[in-house]
């Protein structure tokens, strides 16, 4: 009876996290239903690829056409580009402003919405749908260009040369702090508007530190995370010395262009999966039970029955199996991909070392990355997401209405839990066979015979059976506690 006294303190008095749905939900129809249908889907479509597409196919299908060419260097264009500046700036600067000295109730103070949902996760869909705009918009990248207008300026060039053997690992821990505080910290406005100053110095400290362009191609995480996301996108845009090309492409081949060039892109690229698929998993019943019940258990016979004297050190606890849980789940996602690949790697008798191979199918990932992350945080996109035109009438909850649209949608729009379940499935499972056809002309690319490269995606197929059912068994969990964002 102890136990779940504890547990039950344990769910009230739990941190205020980032998104969640907070209510358990019952299923049109039963999870193995969905598991079964979705399998069979997979399977369907592996047949179809892998005796469909060839070699020739897949590389037509890279094809692409110019749509526009445009001069860098003509007054139109640099106009445009200072206005995607100084729009990225002026986002930047709202945000910190209103966090500062507007209301601290995150439902009324513009800057929570505009940064979690306009860009956090409206930005990573519109880079997805219209390419890499981030890359002018970066208000970060701005300051610094703003500041370096004359050519003889040396404030950026760095002091130190940047370790190739580093990668974008500093990207990737900058990445995972990112995530620790959206999930398990007490995002105030407030708090928000500091940690949006000190990210705003560590750019300009990095960038002073390794050079300008070396901080931001391998350390500033949001331009590297939009940027892969942009190569889902129909629309690529090319430097032709002094002119830019805007081509038009498949959606999603823009994956197949390039490999990534390091080992830590791959583990940024899990991370982007597997951090979404922790974020739904780290407030379901069976993850809260797992500390406050099994842990628990085992640890009382040390710490004694005193649930008054011993709380404060299970908290901390359970904010250190919180992080854990976080900080493994890339290398879980990790093993399980590494697993599958060396099996591939077996049964075609592949000489490749397995690091080298992982990564050549590491951006195969990304669809799926995506359809996680859009299942996981529609319902809070769609509900919250229209706010912003409330909220741009009082960006600091002081009952004004600037722009006349202070008493539109009062209340947020809800989702049909049934239509927001298969609106899920039918994301999850797009992406997996999205996924599947780039392993499948990624592997038509690696091996010479197209037997041999249909062999080596029958583990890759289980891979994504794996995957799918880990996503939709995570979605169908019960949740703990409801919060909103931030």
């Amino acid at each position: 009876m102890r136990v779940w006294l504890l547990l039950t303190a344990a769910l009230f008095a739990a941190d205020a996290q980032a998104h969640s749905f907070g209510q358990s939900y019952a299923l049109p129809i039963p999870l193995w239903m969905y598991l079964y249908g979705a399998s069979a889907a997979l399977l369907l479509s592996f047949l179809v690829i892998g005796f469909v597409v060839t070699a020739r196919s897949a590389e037509r299908n890279q094809q692409r056409h110019c749509v526009l060419e445009v001069d860098d260097r003509s007054a139109a264009w640099r106009r445009l580009v200072m206005l995607l500046q100084v729009l990225g700036v002026a986002a930047l600067s709202l945000c910190i402003v209103c966090g500062l000295v507007g209301t601290q109730l995150p439902n009324d103070n513009l800057n929570m919405t505009l940064f979690w949902i306009a860009f956090v996760l409206g930005l990573a869909y519109l880079s997805a749908l219209v390419g890499n705009v981030y890359a002018r918009l970066n208000p970060w990248r701005a300051l610094i260009d703003w500041s370096s207008r004359s050519e003889r300026s040396t404030l950026w060039r760095g002091r130190i040369n940047y370790p190739q053997w580093l990668g974008c690992y500093p990207a990737l821990l900058l990445y995972g702090v990112f995530i620790w505080l959206e999930l398990f910290s007490r995002i105030t406005p407030r708090l928000l508007s500091w940690v949006l100053i000190d990210y705003s110095l560590i750019n300009l400290v990095g960038a002073w530190l390794i050079g300008r362009d070396a901080w931001f191609r391998h350390c500033e995480f949001f331009g590297i995370y939009f940027g892969l996301l942009s190569k889902i996108a129909p629309l690529d845009y090319v430097p032709a010395g002094p002119r830019w090309r805007v081509e038009l492409r498949q959606p999603f081949i823009g994956l197949l262009d390039e490999a990534p060039d390091h080992f830590s892109l791959l583990l940024f690229v899990l991370f982007m999966l597997s951090s979404t698929a922790f974020d739904g998993l780290h407030e379901t019943e069976p993850w809260v039970r797992g500390f406050w019940v099994n842990v628990y258990g085992l640890l009382t016979p040390f710490t004694g029955n005193n649930i008054v004297e011993t709380y404060a050190l299970y908290q901390w606890l359970y904010r250190l199996y919180q992080s854990l849980g976080l900080l493994l789940s890339p290398l879980i996602y990790l093993a399980i991909y590494l697993v599958f690949l060396r099996v591939a790697s077996a049964l075609t008798r592949q000489r490749m070392a397995l690091a080298e191979m992982a990564v050549r199918f590491a951006y195969s990932l990304i669809p799926i990355a995506l359809v996680y992350n859009i299942a996981h945080y529609y319902a809070l996109f769609v509900a919250q997401g229209p706010q912003l035109l409330r909220l741009i009438s009082d960006p600091l909850g002081r009952g004004w209405n600037l722009f006349g649209t202070a008493d539109w949608l009062q209340q947020p729009m809800l989702v049909s839990m049934g239509a927001l379940w298969h609106i899920q499935v039918g994301l999850i499972l797009f992406g997996h066979i999205v996924s599947v056809y780039l392993m499948h002309a990624e592997a038509l690319r690696l091996f010479a015979l197209q037997r041999r490269a249909l062999l080596s995606q029958l583990p890759m197929l289980l891979l994504m059976l794996a995957y799918t059912t880990i996503g939709l068994w995570i979605l169908s969990l019960p949740i703990t506690s409801q919060s909103g964002p931030g």
